[in-house]
């Protein structure tokens, strides 16, 4: 993911909601273009924890705005060319900013408890086993917790992070 942009995920057009104008009238939004299909590319031949990991790194700092638009893909079953994860599932606010996801894997992902931390090794977090379940709870980020067992990772989002984004587009 190194070589991957990620910066389009946090820019939202600031005609995104206007009544007489579109996302497509943004000469910035269009600068971002080549970054979106990029990454959207990338997203579709990677390894499983590969997309794992991006799903957990595009959160971690700033709540990406544009998230919806890889949801949307990733929603559809045959998006990625392994086959190696169900449509995922997600919930959405009342302005469609995406505030839960859920990854279900087609088979076990043993190293994802041991990627995690690595993952998340900049930030303040606790760590909780329930059952078969492990929770990742961060403080100080858009990600709220983490729930991992073998096969099933949601990421659920700390929503005040969502408004502080949108403020911070808006500067």
């Amino acid at each position: 993911m190194k070589n991957i942009k990620t910066e389009w995920l946090y820019y939202q057009s600031k005609y995104k909601y206007a009544f007489n104008k579109s996302e497509y009238d943004d000469d910035q939004y269009w600068s971002y273009m080549e970054e979106r299909i990029v990454f959207l590319d990338h997203l579709k031949k990677c390894s499983t924890q590969e997309l794992t990991e991006i799903m957990i790194t595009i959160y971690i700092d700033v709540y990406p705005l544009e998230a919806r638009g890889i949801f949307a893909k990733l929603r559809k079953g045959k998006y990625r060319d392994l086959d190696d994860i169900e449509p995922v599932s997600y919930k959405i606010d009342d302005l469609y900013n995406i505030v839960s996801y859920t990854i279900t894997f087609k088979e076990e992902q043993s190293e994802i408890l041991t990627m995690i931390p690595n993952v998340l090794s900049d930030k303040e977090v606790t760590i909780d086993t329930q059952d078969d379940q492990t929770i990742f709870t961060v403080v100080n980020s858009p990600i709220k917790e983490l729930i991992v067992s073998n096969k099933i990772m949601t990421l659920n989002v700390n929503e005040d992070t969502i408004d502080i984004a949108l403020a911070q587009q808006d500067s």
